[in-house]
């Protein structure tokens, strides 16, 4: 049965590259697992916003940068 795990599908497809030196394959998965992290990251930060309408996003909830995109913005 297909998986939809990332890292199973990351360790399969890495198990089936045949890689010449060991260095090699230690840089794809130290990439692939820093990606993950990355992707898993953004996904929690953005977690308590999914079950809020966009209006009832406070600015003291967000990330710092978006604080200052919005705060940059010219007023309607």
């Amino acid at each position: 049965m297909p998986t939809t795990n990332i890292s199973q599908i990351i360790s399969d497809v890495i198990d089936s590259v045949r890689f010449l030196r060991i260095e090699q394959r230690r840089f794809v998965e130290g990439c692939s697992c820093a990606l993950f992290l990355s992707a898993h990251k953004n996904t929690s930060r953005l977690a308590p916003f999914c079950s809020s309408s966009q209006s009832s996003i406070s600015v003291d909830k967000l990330h710092p940068t978006m604080v200052l995109a919005q705060k940059s913005r010219p007023s309607e």
